[in-house]
Formats: C-alpha cells, sequence, structure tokens
C-alpha cells in the first residue's frame, strides 16, 4: 500500500480534484463531481465524427460516453470549435479510423488553441452559430474540403464528362499535388474520396468503364456435394497436406465449391475437423 501511495503523491493534487466520496488515492465515480455541469447550458461533442460536431445544449441533456461536454456555454468558443481553421489544424492533429472518422478525445480536444480575441470580433463569432451561416466543410480521406474545393472538384467533374473515374483521381491528385511521401500519386484515396462526395450528393460520376480487377469478384461457384463427417485423425495422421490455388485454373473451378468449404471448417476430402 504505501508503494502505491509513494506513486500516487506527485499527482494528489490532480486527484483530489477528482475526488467524491472516496479518499484522493482511491477509485472515483467521478462523474458524480460533474453533475451540476450536466445540468446547466453547455458545449456537447460526439466521441467519433467525419467533422467537426460541436454544438450547444441549452437542456442540461445528460448522455453516455459516447459524447463527451464542456462545462462552457460560450457561442463564441462553439464558433471558434466548429471554424474551418480548427477543422483544418484538427485533422492532423486527432486520430483517425476507417473511412476518415476523426476521435474527439479529451487528449486531442484540449489541445485546440482558442485566441483571446477583441470583444468586437468575439461578439462577430458569438453570433455565427446562433445564424446558421458557419461554413459548411467536409472531412473525407482525411482531408479537410471547403466549399471553394468542393466547387473545385464539381468543376473537374462536369468540365470532363468524357474522362474516366481513373483519370479524375489522377487529375484531381495532380491538382492538388495530393502524393504519398514517396511522391506517387494517392489516385485510390482520391477515387474513394469521390465516391463518397457522389454518394452524398455532392456530384454525379461517370459510369464505370469496367468490372473490378478482382479477378474472383463476379464469377459464379458451383457447389459440390462431399463428406462431412468428422476427422477424429490429428494433424500429423493426415500429412501430407497441400493448398491449391485455383482461381486462375478453370479445370479446377468446379472443385472450388468444396474448396470454399474447407475454407469454413472442412478438411482432407471435405470432411469437418
Amino acid at each position: 500500500m504505501e508503494a502505491v501511495l509513494n506513486h500516487l503523491r506527485p499527482f494528489r493534487s490532480q486527484l483530489e480534484n477528482r475526488a467524491t466520496e472516496q479518499a484522493w488515492y482511491e477509485l472515483q465515480q467521478p462523474q458524480e463531481k460533474f453533475t451540476a455541469s450536466y445540468a446547466q447550458p453547455k458545449i456537447i461533442f460526439p466521441d467519433i465524427a467525419s467533422d467537426l460536431r460541436f454544438a450547444y445544449d441549452s437542456k442540461g441533456a445528460f448522455f453516455s460516453n459516447t459524447a463527451y461536454c464542456i462545462a462552457n456555454d460560450s457561442h463564441y468558443l462553439l464558433g471558434i470549435l466548429n471554424s474551418a481553421v480548427v477543422r483544418y489544424f484538427y485533422v492532423y492533429l486527432s486520430a483517425q479510423i476507417r473511412g476518415g472518422y476523426l476521435r474527439f478525445w479529451t487528449q486531442y480536444v484540449e489541445q485546440i488553441p482558442i485566441p483571446a480575441a477583441p470583444q468586437s470580433e468575439r461578439t462577430a463569432i458569438e453570433r455565427l452559430p446562433q445564424s446558421g451561416l458557419m461554413e459548411s466543410v467536409l472531412v473525407l480521406q482525411g482531408r479537410a474540403i471547403d466549399s471553394d474545393q468542393l466547387r473545385q472538384v464539381q468543376q473537374l467533374v462536369a468540365s470532363h464528362p468524357q474522362w474516366s473515374r481513373y483519370r479524375l483521381s489522377r487529375e484531381l491528385c495532380a491538382l492538388w499535388q495530393w502524393r504519398a511521401p514517396n511522391g506517387q500519386l494517392k489516385d485510390m484515396a482520391a477515387r474513394t474520396l469521390l465516391l463518397k462526395l457522389a454518394e452524398r450528393g455532392h456530384l454525379d460520376l461517370p459510369a464505370k468503364r469496367r468490372l473490378s480487377p478482382n479477378r474472383m469478384l463476379h464469377k459464379q461457384l458451383r457447389p459440390v456435394s462431399h463428406e462431412c463427417q468428422p476427422i477424429a485423425d490429428p494433424l500429423a495422421a493426415l500429412r501430407p497436406l497441400a493448398v491449391t490455388e485455383l482461381s486462375q485454373r478453370p479445370e479446377g473451378l468446379a472443385r472450388h465449391g468444396c474448396e470454399e468449404r474447407v475454407g469454413r471448417g472442412c478438411g482432407r476430402n471435405g470432411r469437418k475437423r
């Protein structure tokens, strides 16, 4: 116990601020301490989002750990947090998960710089969240895309209806100098970005000109009858075993239905292991 206390003593002041009914060095239920803050007007935001989603809560809402709050009702702060400048900064600050979604953990949000603006500027910014005039910026594929960039993409697509999706993605990379560290164009990321913009109704892409290069995507597998009796033998008794790739061997596709079931739990001769 003494060793634990010695480890925690340098952090005592911070731990006392979190303490509720327990002693400062014990496990806490700190949310009880913040009940008053939850019940007041505040700024709330989600744990995961594709864009900045800071919002004003005037009703004192309570929520679980898929959302967080800032115990502050400043519309100036809300305007700054939802600004294009913070969005550009935050894309490079936050961890990102599949699909370009951002994480809004405290360790990232607390690093957002809030300028000490003069009162005239604060007043102008405070009016933005209430007027609905804040610029809408998309965050896709790890990029913050403002209205000017969106119009640029829309014009590129509309001006070249004869271009394929492949060429559009490469031309967009060249236009934005969107390259990997080795200098290669990030055309796959650009193509995904174009698809997401199309899915959201921001533009119309040309029709696909060829099927996917995945050679197995469009092939029909024919089921093959086979034994499914359990195998009681140890693995060593089943040797030799071999794995054969059949997708490029037409004569092997007739057996593919059985091979597919092997991948789902069948063994040699199609019997389950």
